[in-house]
């Protein structure tokens, strides 16, 4: 290791040491989520539960985790549903009429849907995530 990658990596850990002591770390900008009611997002929605994890690419199971408050969403589902906080039809006005399965696969359940077969399922193209 070099002396600048060291003195950078210790000039950090000092200031993780002063942020976890409560005290200002100049510069320092700490982002917290808010909590979200997955139940009052999902029901905003007027979907059900198995339609609502389906929009959103998560398994029903995980999503009934959620509502009871067994488990907490984290990461890019956390924002997602942040994110259908302020606009419940959020994922339709972005996707259309395909629907995202925790599987990874997509399919179009309208069967007027332009360039689509009504019960074929489609990869997810390079990119197109």
């Amino acid at each position: 290791m070099d002396d600048a990658l060291f003195d950078d990596l210790h000039r950090s850990l000092k200031q993780a040491a002063v942020h976890a002591r409560g005290e200002t770390v100049p510069g320092l900008r700490v982002h917290v989520l808010h909590e979200v009611d997955i139940a009052a997002i999902r029901k905003a929605t007027d979907l059900s539960q198995d339609v609502f994890a389906s929009r959103i690419g998560v398994a029903v199971g995980t999503l009934r985790n959620w509502e009871q408050g067994r488990r907490k969403p984290e990461g890019p589902a956390h924002v997602l549903l942040a994110l259908l906080e302020r606009n419940p039809r959020l994922v339709e006005e972005t996707l259309g009429a395909q629907v995202i399965h925790a599987e990874g696969v997509t399919r179009h359940p309208d069967p007027h849907a332009v360039g689509t077969d009504p019960g074929r399922a489609t990869a997810p193209t390079p990119g197109s995530g």
